[in-house]
Protein backbone atom coordinates (compact mmCIF):
# COMPACT_ATOMS: atom_id res chain seq x y z
CA UNK A 1 0.00 0.00 0.00
CA UNK A 2 0.93 4.09 -0.43
CA UNK A 3 2.26 5.48 2.71
CA UNK A 4 -0.48 8.07 4.18
CA UNK A 5 1.25 11.35 2.75
CA UNK A 6 2.04 12.63 6.64
CA UNK A 7 4.13 9.39 7.33
CA UNK A 8 5.82 9.55 3.90
CA UNK A 9 6.95 13.10 4.29
CA UNK A 10 8.55 12.42 7.88
CA UNK A 11 10.80 9.33 6.42
CA UNK A 12 11.79 11.46 3.61
CA UNK A 13 12.84 14.28 6.17
CA UNK A 14 14.91 11.66 8.33
CA UNK A 15 16.15 10.54 4.83
CA UNK A 16 17.65 13.66 3.73
CA UNK A 17 19.23 14.76 7.20
CA UNK A 18 20.77 11.32 7.08
CA UNK A 19 21.77 11.63 3.65
CA UNK A 20 23.49 15.26 4.62
CA UNK A 21 24.69 13.96 7.20
CA UNK A 22 26.89 10.73 5.63
CA UNK A 23 27.84 12.85 3.26
CA UNK A 24 29.34 15.43 5.39
CA UNK A 25 31.64 12.38 7.23
CA UNK A 26 32.28 11.23 4.01
CA UNK A 27 33.87 14.15 2.69
CA UNK A 28 36.23 14.25 5.84
CA UNK A 29 37.00 11.23 5.99
CA UNK A 30 38.04 11.65 2.39
CA UNK A 31 40.30 14.55 3.67
CA UNK A 32 41.64 12.13 6.33
CA UNK A 33 42.41 9.57 3.70
CA UNK A 34 44.07 11.49 1.64
CA UNK A 35 46.33 13.08 4.14
CA UNK A 36 47.34 9.40 5.42
CA UNK A 37 48.35 9.08 2.26
CA UNK A 38 50.55 11.63 1.62
CA UNK A 39 52.04 11.32 5.10
CA UNK A 40 52.87 8.15 3.83
CA UNK A 41 54.78 9.58 0.92
CA UNK A 42 56.66 12.08 2.91
CA UNK A 43 57.66 9.05 5.77
CA UNK A 44 59.53 7.16 2.63
CA UNK A 45 60.58 10.53 1.32
CA UNK A 46 61.60 11.42 4.42
CA UNK A 47 63.71 7.75 5.09
CA UNK A 48 65.68 8.67 1.85
CA UNK A 49 66.10 12.27 2.98
CA UNK A 50 67.53 10.97 6.58
CA UNK A 51 69.83 8.39 4.90
CA UNK A 52 71.33 11.25 2.11
CA UNK A 53 71.80 13.30 5.17
CA UNK A 54 73.71 10.97 7.34
CA UNK A 55 76.22 9.72 4.23
CA UNK A 56 76.55 13.85 2.58
CA UNK A 57 75.46 16.24 5.65
CA UNK A 58 75.06 19.32 3.45
CA UNK A 59 72.52 22.12 4.62
CA UNK A 60 70.74 21.46 1.82
CA UNK A 61 70.50 17.72 2.77
CA UNK A 62 69.43 18.96 6.50
CA UNK A 63 66.98 21.47 5.03
CA UNK A 64 64.92 18.54 3.19
CA UNK A 65 64.96 16.40 6.24
CA UNK A 66 63.67 19.13 8.07
CA UNK A 67 61.11 20.16 5.58
CA UNK A 68 59.58 17.04 5.48
CA UNK A 69 59.43 16.41 9.20
CA UNK A 70 57.48 19.65 9.58
CA UNK A 71 55.45 18.50 6.75
CA UNK A 72 54.86 14.86 8.22
CA UNK A 73 54.26 16.74 11.75
CA UNK A 74 51.23 18.98 9.51
CA UNK A 75 49.55 15.82 7.97
CA UNK A 76 49.31 14.10 10.94
CA UNK A 77 47.51 17.35 12.37
CA UNK A 78 45.39 17.16 9.92
CA UNK A 79 44.86 14.04 9.38
CA UNK A 80 43.40 14.31 13.64
CA UNK A 81 41.72 17.33 12.72
CA UNK A 82 39.85 15.42 9.83
CA UNK A 83 38.85 12.67 12.00
CA UNK A 84 37.87 14.53 15.01
CA UNK A 85 35.25 16.43 12.19
CA UNK A 86 34.44 13.48 11.16
CA UNK A 87 33.39 12.25 14.52
CA UNK A 88 31.92 15.50 15.80
CA UNK A 89 29.89 15.84 12.49
CA UNK A 90 28.59 12.39 13.59
CA UNK A 91 27.45 13.01 16.94
CA UNK A 92 26.23 16.55 16.49
CA UNK A 93 23.63 14.86 14.13
CA UNK A 94 22.95 12.03 16.22
CA UNK A 95 20.26 13.74 18.09
CA UNK A 96 18.63 15.61 15.03
CA UNK A 97 18.42 11.91 13.02
CA UNK A 98 17.00 9.90 16.04
CA UNK A 99 14.43 13.03 16.87
CA UNK A 100 13.47 12.53 12.99
CA UNK A 101 13.55 8.70 12.86
CA UNK A 102 11.05 9.58 16.14
CA UNK A 103 9.08 11.78 14.66
CA UNK A 104 8.54 9.21 11.45
CA UNK A 105 7.99 6.30 13.78
CA UNK A 106 4.87 8.37 16.26
CA UNK A 107 3.57 10.00 12.74
CA UNK A 108 3.10 6.47 11.50
CA UNK A 109 1.85 5.15 14.27
CA UNK A 110 -0.85 7.57 14.46
CA UNK A 111 -1.60 6.53 10.99
CA UNK A 112 -1.46 3.29 11.69
CA UNK A 113 -4.60 3.39 14.17
CA UNK A 114 -6.45 6.20 11.72
CA UNK A 115 -6.24 3.81 8.97
CA UNK A 116 -6.97 0.26 10.81
CA UNK A 117 -10.35 2.11 12.41
CA UNK A 118 -11.41 4.12 9.14
CA UNK A 119 -11.37 0.84 7.25
CA UNK A 120 -12.25 -2.02 10.33
CA UNK A 121 -16.33 -1.82 10.23
CA UNK A 122 -15.98 -2.64 6.35
CA UNK A 123 -14.05 -5.11 6.96
CA UNK A 124 -16.32 -6.75 9.73
CA UNK A 125 -19.20 -5.77 7.09
CA UNK A 126 -17.40 -7.81 4.25
CA UNK A 127 -17.17 -11.23 7.14
CA UNK A 128 -20.45 -10.68 8.33
CA UNK A 129 -21.78 -10.53 4.84
CA UNK A 130 -19.70 -13.74 3.53
CA UNK A 131 -20.47 -15.39 6.66
CA UNK A 132 -23.95 -15.16 5.57
CA UNK A 133 -23.81 -15.56 2.35
CA UNK A 134 -21.84 -18.94 2.35
CA UNK A 135 -24.51 -20.42 5.51
CA UNK A 136 -27.36 -19.29 2.97
CA UNK A 137 -25.44 -21.54 -0.03
CA UNK A 138 -25.61 -24.28 2.10
CA UNK A 139 -29.54 -23.44 2.77
CA UNK A 140 -30.18 -23.12 -0.92
CA UNK A 141 -28.07 -26.70 -1.34
CA UNK A 142 -30.36 -28.06 1.00
CA UNK A 143 -33.19 -26.33 -0.73
CA UNK A 144 -32.50 -27.61 -4.00
CA UNK A 145 -31.93 -31.66 -2.09
CA UNK A 146 -35.47 -31.23 -0.56
CA UNK A 147 -36.84 -30.02 -3.76
CA UNK A 148 -35.13 -32.69 -5.81
CA UNK A 149 -36.47 -35.24 -3.90
CA UNK A 150 -40.17 -34.50 -4.11
CA UNK A 151 -40.30 -34.20 -7.58
CA UNK A 152 -39.91 -37.98 -6.95
CA UNK A 153 -41.97 -38.07 -3.79
CA UNK A 154 -44.99 -36.24 -4.82
CA UNK A 155 -45.38 -37.79 -8.20
CA UNK A 156 -45.49 -41.61 -5.93
CA UNK A 157 -47.93 -39.55 -3.67
CA UNK A 158 -50.34 -38.23 -6.36
CA UNK A 159 -50.08 -41.30 -8.57
CA UNK A 160 -49.43 -44.64 -6.20
CA UNK A 161 -48.19 -44.45 -2.71
CA UNK A 162 -47.59 -48.28 -2.34
CA UNK A 163 -45.87 -48.25 -5.78
CA UNK A 164 -43.56 -45.22 -4.51
CA UNK A 165 -42.63 -47.25 -1.22
CA UNK A 166 -41.23 -50.52 -3.96
CA UNK A 167 -39.45 -47.95 -5.85
CA UNK A 168 -35.80 -46.63 -5.94
CA UNK A 169 -35.58 -43.36 -3.98
CA UNK A 170 -33.44 -40.79 -5.67
CA UNK A 171 -29.65 -41.05 -4.72
CA UNK A 172 -28.20 -37.03 -4.29
CA UNK A 173 -24.31 -36.71 -3.68
CA UNK A 174 -23.67 -36.36 0.15
CA UNK A 175 -21.58 -32.53 0.69
CA UNK A 176 -19.30 -33.76 3.66
CA UNK A 177 -18.56 -30.58 4.38
CA UNK A 178 -15.65 -30.70 7.32
CA UNK A 179 -13.89 -33.83 5.94
CA UNK A 180 -10.44 -33.05 5.68
CA UNK A 181 -8.79 -36.16 3.90
CA UNK A 182 -8.82 -35.54 0.45
CA UNK A 183 -6.16 -32.78 -1.84
CA UNK A 184 -8.74 -30.18 -1.66
CA UNK A 185 -12.19 -29.57 0.61
CA UNK A 186 -13.11 -26.21 -1.10
CA UNK A 187 -17.03 -26.40 0.63
CA UNK A 188 -16.20 -26.43 3.89
CA UNK A 189 -14.50 -24.54 6.66
CA UNK A 190 -12.17 -25.13 9.40
CA UNK A 191 -11.39 -23.54 12.50
CA UNK A 192 -7.56 -23.93 11.15
CA UNK A 193 -8.60 -22.42 8.18
CA UNK A 194 -10.13 -19.37 9.91
CA UNK A 195 -7.10 -18.93 11.99
CA UNK A 196 -4.28 -19.12 9.44
CA UNK A 197 -6.28 -16.03 7.45
CA UNK A 198 -7.12 -14.06 10.46
CA UNK A 199 -3.39 -14.63 12.05
CA UNK A 200 -0.95 -15.73 8.84
CA UNK A 201 -3.06 -13.27 6.42
CA UNK A 202 -3.09 -16.97 4.39
CA UNK A 203 -5.34 -19.02 2.22
CA UNK A 204 -3.85 -22.39 1.83
CA UNK A 205 -3.94 -24.35 -1.55
CA UNK A 206 -6.00 -27.34 0.07
CA UNK A 207 -8.95 -24.59 1.33
CA UNK A 208 -9.97 -23.20 -2.13
CA UNK A 209 -10.47 -23.89 -5.81
CA UNK A 210 -7.29 -23.80 -7.84
CA UNK A 211 -6.26 -20.48 -8.12
CA UNK A 212 -7.58 -18.86 -5.32
CA UNK A 213 -5.05 -19.98 -3.02
CA UNK A 214 -3.34 -16.81 -1.15
CA UNK A 215 0.10 -18.18 0.28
Amino acid sequence: MKMPQKVQTAITAFQEEKTKVSKAVELHQDSAAKYRQQLEEAQAELAVAQDNTLSDPTEANVQREADLQRKIAELTTNIAAAEERSTTVSINASGRVTALADEAIEAARVEALRYFHDNYDARLKDIEDAKHAYLQSIVNLHTLRTEAYNIWFNTGQETNPNRLEKSVKPAFPELTLHYRGGSRQVHGVSELETARAYSDGKIYRTSVAEGREIE
